[in-house]
């Protein structure tokens, strides 16, 4: 099974350190390879961003990159392994969706609409256990969702691997302005009988 971003993620967790900036902006595609780029030297605190200011105009953080932190990050806490896994969880959202969960024109926007939870609707093609995933690693409360991404992981395969009934869904990266990046998508039918 190829090794997918989710999975690189949780080395660097278990080694102690952060990402910081998990976004399709650090997904780069060589050889039909995926890469994380900049593992561990995100910024792990950034300034809290004023709830009324446009996305876009944050300074050195773009639109696209604002839009995968998480609430926490956005009001000045440092990064930390469980705002990975929210960053984690809005690219393979947006991979597997084709659109982002949360939108906004403002940061108060995006926050709110993080606080409200995703909204099952766009999901519903999904199997219902990447939705579960999806629905808790996307948690505005960090302590609601998982323990650590190997744990994520665990649930995105789950079902899979008990009923072999849905697709294997290992990881999958949409790259900002049209540049696609999927790592490790695998669809397994069930075995006819």
């Amino acid at each position: 099974e190829p090794r997918c971003v989710g999975e690189a993620l949780a080395d660097l967790h278990a080694a102690g350190l952060v990402h910081g900036n998990v976004g399709p902006h650090n997904l780069f595609v060589d050889d039909d390879e995926l890469f994380l780029a900049d593992a561990g030297v995100g910024p792990l605190r950034r300034p809290a961003l004023a709830r009324d200011t446009p996305l876009g105009s944050e300074g050195p953080t773009s639109r696209g990159a604002t839009a995968f932190l998480a609430p926490e990050v956005l009001a000045g806490e440092p990064a930390t392994a469980a705002s990975d896994q929210f960053a984690y969880a809005v690219v393979l959202y947006e991979a597997l969706v084709k659109r982002r969960p949360f939108e906004g024109d403002t940061v108060g926007d995006l926050v709110r609409h993080v606080e409200r939870g995703v909204d099952d609707g766009p999901m519903a093609r999904l199997p219902s256990h990447v939705q579960r995933g999806l629905r808790r690693a996307l948690s505005a409360d960090p302590a609601k969702r998982y323990p650590d991404m190997r744990a994520l992981l665990t649930e995105l395969r789950n079902e899979a691997r008990i009923q072999r009934s849905w697709p294997l869904i290992a990881a999958a990266g949409v790259l900002a302005f049209g540049l696609v990046a999927a790592a490790g998508l695998a669809l397994r039918q069930p075995e006819a009988t």
